[in-house]
């Protein structure tokens, strides 16, 4: 669902670029949209972390889910070693 918001919001201006140089597809108008994405991905970030820290429950499997990742990541690491 959230690629389909995307795709949508940004799939007329990859049609319109067709590798020609005018108007949509200048350098700065091309460094607006990546600007208008990153800020979009960083605000959905933040969305998505305060509704983990806000929730006891998702913030405790979130927290088990982070340390099985790294004691599974660091076991890995162990065996390749020794």
């Amino acid at each position: 669902m959230l690629f389909m918001n995307v795709a949508a919001k940004y799939y007329p201006y990859v049609i319109a670029s067709g590798g020609s140089t005018s108007g949509n597809t200048s350098m700065s108008n091309v460094l607006s949209m990546a600007s208008e994405l990153m800020s979009w991905v960083i605000t959905q970030m933040a969305a998505i972390l305060t509704f983990i820290t806000g929730n006891t429950l998702i913030l405790v499997f979130f927290i088990m889910t982070i340390c099985g990742f790294a004691v599974g990541f660091l076991m890995r690491i162990w065996r390749s070693v020794g």
